[in-house]
């Protein structure tokens, strides 16, 4: 068996789209997880996976923790502009804002979101709280998510104002301002289970489910991370994902280059 048979015959017995995991990055990941998993062939992997254990350590490769803070600025920069005011002239008195950042890495999307909503002249006028919960399902990605020791790849599509204003150089570390950081939630959740919270206001789940599954798989985890969001909510995808067609009579594209919906009063 080749390792493209293993992946046609294996990945969407899991949910996953074979096709977005060719690159030879990913293939080094994969034959990473089949050595620790103690198969000798992927034809040998392949059959293991009937085994929950086998099925955990395939997932942990296929997932990938790799982020940056402000990636994608446009969306940020619509975001702190557009969407998050609009969220927040329609919440009640003291009702706190509630943003889930859905496959958040080490946190780096998650922190973004808090620095786009620090400042708005709604948070600062009725002392609203806000919320970001910043999920993931590597556990060694989120521990690592102190706000400490970013590294400047990790920085570099910060705007230069924002990076002087909320992060600081001291010991050859770059640490997050800490006001940011207890904004932040970071818990590990599995986006096939039920999500780590009951409700929010908008979501953030780019380059995850959409990109990496397919199938009735995709759609059910689609539906129960959509469900938080009550009518008016928000939900941001990756730039080259969408939601299905017949998903459109609940949703509205409200900006196509950002991939940013709302959900109308139907859904």
């Amino acid at each position: 068996m080749t390792y493209e048979q293993f992946l046609r015959t294996a990945l969407p017995l899991l949910g996953y789209n074979w096709q977005c995991f060719m690159s030879r990055g990913m293939r080094r990941r994969i034959a990473r997880a089949l050595q620790a998993w103690g198969a000798c062939s992927w034809e040998g992997f392949s059959r293991s996976l009937y085994d929950p254990g086998a099925q955990r350590v395939l997932t942990r490769a296929l997932t990938v923790t790799l982020s940056l803070f402000w990636r994608n600025g446009a969306v940020f920069r619509y975001l702190q502009q557009v969407v998050l005011p609009e969220i927040m002239r329609g919440l009640g008195p003291g009702e706190p804002l509630i943003a889930w950042s859905a496959g958040t890495a080490s946190g780096q999307e998650a922190y973004s979101l808090a620095m786009a909503a620090s400042g708005l002249p709604e948070e600062q006028e009725e002392h609203r709280p806000v919320y970001i919960i910043g999920s993931d399902l590597d556990a060694p990605a989120l521990r690592r998510s102190s706000g400490e020791e970013w590294t400047r790849g990790e920085l570099k599509e910060i705007p230069p104002d924002l990076r002087d204003r909320f992060f600081s150089d001291s010991g050859g570390t770059t640490a997050l301002d800490p006001l940011q950081r207890r904004k932040v939630i970071l818990i590990q959740a599995n986006l096939w289970e039920s999500p780590p919270l009951r409700y929010a206001h908008l979501v953030l789940c780019r380059n995850a489910i959409m990109t990496y599954f397919h199938g009735a798989p995709r759609e059910e985890a689609m539906e129960r991370i959509v469900s938080l969001l009550s009518p008016g909510g928000w939900l941001v995808l990756g730039r080259k994902e969408h939601l299905p067609k017949r998903w459109a009579a609940r949703w509205g594209l409200v900006h196509a280059g950002r991939r940013i919906y709302r959900r109308g009063a139907g859904g």
